[in-house]
């Protein structure tokens, strides 16, 4: 006699819920990704690398705002709603990147001013 037949119901693996969470799951694990690149842009000894992450992020928020980012069709207020959402949704990788160029840049100044005071010490 089987496990199952012992149980007074069977409850079938769900596929398609599973299916539904793929691209949730696709975004997240890319997500992860920028931001390790990120972090590995903005230890970069110029500054411009570290900013294209976050220029492309404020870009893609921008063409949402006036896409209609929400994918819900509004009038009156409900559009003013929409759009702060929009932007507040779209400005959240932009500035999860900003606070990560700026504090891996303020890491490197700091380790550059010491190995300054280092050659400064040796003089």
């Amino acid at each position: 006699m089987s496990y199952y037949a012992e149980l007074d119901y069977y409850v079938e693996p769900n596929i398609s819920l599973f299916i539904t969470y793929i691209p949730t799951i696709l975004l997240l694990l890319l997500f992860i990704g920028s931001i390790f690149l990120q972090i590995f842009l903005s230890k970069k000894k110029t500054k411009w690398p570290g900013l294209i992450l976050p220029t492309m992020f404020f870009i893609a928020s921008i063409i949402s705002i006036f896409t209609g980012g929400t994918g819900t069709e509004a009038f009156g207020w409900h559009l003013g709603v929409n759009i702060i959402y929009t932007i507040l949704t779209g400005s959240i990788p932009t500035a999860t990147m900003l606070i990560i160029y700026f504090v891996c840049r303020d890491k490197l100044r700091k380790r550059q001013n010491i190995e300054k005071m280092n050659i400064q010490d040796l003089d």
